[in-house]
Parts: structure tokens; C-alpha cells; sequence
């Protein structure tokens, strides 16, 4: 009897410390992480690849590139059915864009 795949989660994020950690992290916990650094490549990705769920940084080399890699994701018939959490260190540009953006994402967390 073959043993179910793991979960997939994708982390798109373009901080290499981070990325390593949370590649760790998952694995330990017993999912199979996706990485990803650069957004763009991300969506592509995520059609292809279709990971259980998406953590996904706001910030790439200073634009805030992931909210349209979110909403690229959410306008998709291919992949709106895939929940991602937006990950960010920036608390006061997460609040200046939580109104336009929480009902498209499944929870925004502050690192």
C-alpha cells in the first residue's frame, strides 16, 4: 500500500534565510515545500505545480510584488481554489492594504 503524498506548500519569497528556514521547517513538519524567489515565476509555478496551500512575502527587491502574484493566483479558475496566507514584516503597509486584499487570501501574517 503506497503511503499518501505529503501536503505541498509553496513559499514565495525572495529572502534566502528565510526560505531556507521555512524549507526546514515544513519538511520536519512533514510537508513537501515548493520555493520560489522570483514572483513572476511563482504563478506559473503555482498552476503547474498546485500546492496545497501558498505562503506568499508582499516585498520582492522593494515593491510589493506579492499582491499581484495573489491576485494573479485568486483571478485564475486554475488556482483560486488554493489558499494563500501573505507573509510580511512590513505591519504598517499590511494594514494600509488589508481592506483591498483579506477577502482573497486566507489570513495575513506579521513576521
Amino acid at each position: 500500500m503506497t503511503e499518501p503524498a505529503a501536503p505541498r506548500i509553496a513559499v514565495i519569497e525572495d529572502d534566502w534565510d528565510y526560505l531556507l528556514m521555512m524549507q526546514d521547517v515544513l519538511h520536519n513538519e512533514g510537508y513537501q515545500p515548493l520555493l520560489w524567489t522570483d514572483p513572476l515565476v511563482a504563478i506559473t509555478s503555482v498552476t503547474v505545480e498546485q500546492p496545497n496551500l501558498v505562503l506568499l512575502s508582499i516585498w520582492f527587491g522593494g515593491q510589493p510584488l506579492g499582491t499581484t502574484v495573489l491576485r494573479a493566483i485568486k483571478e485564475s479558475p486554475q488556482t483560486s481554489h488554493i489558499p494563500v496566507i501573505l507573509v510580511s514584516g512590513d505591519e504598517k503597509f499590511v494594514n494600509e492594504i488589508a481592506l483591498n486584499i483579506q477577502a482573497l487570501c486566507a489570513a495575513i501574517v506579521i513576521k
